[in-house]
């Protein structure tokens, strides 16, 4: 076989496992969603990922025959593939395109235990199964055929790759400037959130010191009203022990202590207006049902969804684990944003 010919054979061999890797990732996503899903970054029906990792396999120990060494090192050498893939994207893009972060066993959510027993079937299959017949079919293409057909398929795959990265570039600029917008707008919602609640609670405040003012009053009142009431009935006992014999004199004094005796009428008058307080702390919460409302902080998600491209919107269907680099780093520091205004 010439070089030109082991090229050839080469790339339709690389070029045939992007296909197979995009049918089985397609196939694998579209049926939990119950639609068709184009499973892969470029636009075209292949993902160069899955080709890598094949041809990669084969050459390095193609000549195994060991089920259990291939598994580990086609379990190793993908996963390794695979992070240097997400690693690299990200740097390119700004993007996380898959994050496992939330699996067991993952190395900084770039690749996970689950994925390494995936792959290192998958390629056990390849190497002692798939490709013996693969390359048997190839090899009897005649170069007639398998050089336009190798030269057309990676022309085919390279403007794909050319018109794919300037499209992801511009969602890449779009998502920079989602991560600017939400987190303008998160720090506007929380310096916002931080007058409203002070001036709330200095409104609270003042309501309540001049509902308990005039709780006061009242009070004072009905215990000048009780106060004057008890003179009354201590002078007519009185006038009445005088009749009375020594015994009633008596019983009439220990009424009238008693009756006299000042902590009976303040604990009733803290009591009463304890219990007022207590009723205007449930109700001083609705008194300002006028206030405006917050701005909303997915405005900034949609304001980015609705200038999407068609081809920006099936990225996202195909990646939906998309999110911009560090996205966790901008939620927590949202979150310590917030709690510094609460403070």
């Amino acid at each position: 076989m010439t070089i030109p010919a082991s090229i050839c054979l080469i790339w339709l061999l690389f070029f045939f496992y992007c296909v197979i890797g995009w049918v089985v990732e397609s196939t694998y996503c579209s049926i939990p969603a119950g639609h068709f899903i184009n499973r892969g970054f470029l636009n075209g029906p292949y993902l160069p990922i899955y080709g890598s990792g094949a041809i990669g396999a084969l050459l390095l120990f193609g000549r195994l025959e060991d089920p259990l060494q291939i598994f580990l090192l086609g379990g190793t050498l993908c996963c390794a593939l695979e992070w240097v893939t997400s690693w690299a994207m990200e740097a390119l893009y700004h993007a996380r395109w898959w994050d496992y972060s939330d699996m067991p066993l993952n190395l900084q959510g770039r690749i996970w235990a689950g994925g390494f027993v995936e792959f290192g079937v998958c390629i056990v299959l390849v190497v002692l199964h798939i490709n013996p017949p693969v390359v048997e079919a190839l090899g009897q293409l005649p170069e007639g055929i398998a050089i336009p057909l190798a030269a057309a398929s990676f022309a085919c795959m390279s403007c794909d790759l050319v018109v794919t990265h300037i499209g992801v570039s511009r969602m890449r600029d779009k998502m920079d400037e989602l991560v600017s917008e939400t987190r303008e707008r998160a720090e506007s919602l929380a310096v916002q959130t931080r007058e409203r609640a002070e001036g709330l609670a200095n409104e609270t405040r003042e309501r309540a010191e001049s509902l308990a003012a005039t709780r006061r009053e009242q009070a004072e009142s009905m215990a000048a009203e009780q106060l004057q009431r008890i003179d009354s009935l201590t002078t007519q006992a009185r006038e009445q022990a005088q009749a009375l014999a020594t015994e009633g004199r008596q019983h009439a004094r220990e009424l009238r202590r008693t009756l006299a005796q000042p902590d009976l009428w303040e604990q009733a008058l803290e009591w009463q207006l304890g219990k007022r307080l207590r009723m205007a702390e449930d109700k001083v919460r609705l008194l300002r049902p006028d206030l405006p409302q917050l701005p909303e902080l997915d405005g900034a998600a949609r304001h980015f969804r609705e200038r999407l491209t068609r081809q920006e919107l099936r990225m996202l269907e195909a990646f939906p684990g998309l999110r911009p680099s560090d996205y966790r780093r901008l939620a927590r520091e949202l979150a310590e944003r917030f709690g510094e205004e609460e403070r």
